[in-house]
């Protein structure tokens, strides 16, 4: 009798503990959802893998977009822009280079679009990797960058990987005062930037009086500010605080944007960046004019490296808008927003063949089918 009252009770209470524990959960604020994982996937373009190389190899042309940075379409700035132990490696490659590298606010928060510690990391890991495809002995180097800090540390970052640590004194980044004057930057732009080309100004312009958000996309996005009408600022903000872990991007009613939400802000964001440098309203021609002062530099690059006796490497730093328009130009661009740190490797092999790689991914025959392989032009 005593044994039956004893197990009664004890089923009575752990009835009573489920219920209790029951209550508890159903009572707690459903788990955030995960940001999609295109997000995390624009924090960084692969560094340490990718199918360049070959013993035949005697000019690399590398243009690069810069590394993780701080948010730039924000007034906002509470990232962290400390440098650790790198920056003793950061305060040699000023020294080296003449190139002021670390411009700290006083408090240690970044200013506008400031490469980040991560950001450094990214291009050393990244001149490491092609060193180790490539070697990194017996070059002739010329780098130049856009006039910003965070090309020019993304640079001389990218300089030190590949040549571990004992960069040539002639090799350094240099640059052009003026945007204008930049081929990089092709044709001006809607901030300015860029060499003047009438004609291509003027398609850009029409790509983007054009722009409409997609409805639903629109109507997904429609708490947090400025979304529909400028897609790609609004982005690069969520982008930045999530790659660099620092709070996030918050809509009208103050919430973090996440999950479906931030998917459907991603996805206006590619849709508008698409159409900026590939869209029929004016974006490809735009991109196809604007890059041509770059493309005949390359080209021109190409013919006189097949004379030079010494290998030769060619870094260009520049931007997300020198990486887009020139894969759009080359006829391969996919529409998806480059990812930090992306590169565009043109390999010249022995006799004049050119192999042109997108973050590691052999693209020739996409750009121009088998002629990629036998003809410069």
């Amino acid at each position: 009798q005593e044994c039956k009252v004893v197990k009664l009770s004890m089923m009575a209470m752990a009835l009573w503990f489920l219920l209790v524990i029951f209550a508890t959960e159903s009572n707690k604020a459903p788990p955030p959802e995960a940001m999609p994982a295109r997000a995390t996937a624009y924090c960084s373009a692969p560094l340490t893998s990718g199918d360049e190389g070959g013993s035949d190899v005697t000019s690399v042309t590398v243009v690069v977009r810069h590394g993780a940075r701080s948010g730039i379409a924000t007034d906002t700035q509470d990232w962290k822009c400390g440098l650790g132990a790198l920056k003793t490696h950061v305060k040699r490659w000023e020294a080296a280079s003449g190139n002021e590298l670390t411009p700290e606010t006083a408090s240690g928060t970044c200013k506008k679009g400031q490469l980040v510690a991560r950001g450094f990391r990214q291009h050393k890991r990244l001149g490491a990797f092609l060193r180790s495809k490539y070697g990194g002995t017996s070059w002739h180097v010329t780098t130049r960058s856009t006039n910003y800090q965070r090309t020019k540390a993304s640079a001389s970052a990218f300089l030190d990987g590949f040549f571990g640590g004992r960069v040539p004194k002639g090799a350094w980044p240099s640059f052009r005062e003026n945007a204008h004057e930049e081929p990089m930057f092709g044709v001006e732009g809607e901030d300015g930037k860029g060499i003047r080309c009438v004609r291509a100004a003027a398609n850009a312009k029409r790509q983007r009086e054009a722009w409409s958000a997609d409805p639903e996309l629109a109507d997904a996005v429609a708490t947090i500010e400025d979304a529909s009408t400028n897609p790609t600022d609004v982005a690069d903000v969520a982008y930045s605080r999530h790659c660099e872990k620092t709070g996030c991007l918050r809509d009208a009613t103050g919430a973090c944007v996440t999950g479906n939400q931030a998917e459907a802000l991603f996805r206006l964001a590619d849709k508008f960046y698409y159409g900026r440098y590939n869209g029929n309203d004016g974006g490809r021609d735009a991109s196809r004019l604007g890059m041509h002062p770059f493309l005949a530099e390359l080209l021109q690059n190409f013919k006189d490296d097949l004379h030079e006796k010494q290998r030769r490497l060619r870094l260009y730093a520049g931007h997300d808008t020198v990486v887009a328009p020139l894969l759009a130009a080359l006829g391969i661009f996919d529409g998806k927003w480059p990812p930090l740190a992306s590169r565009i490797v043109f390999e010249l092999r022995a006799g004049g063949a050119l192999r042109i790689l997108f973050n590691g991914r052999d693209v020739s025959e996409e750009v121009c089918g088998a002629a990629a392989a036998d003809d410069l032009e």
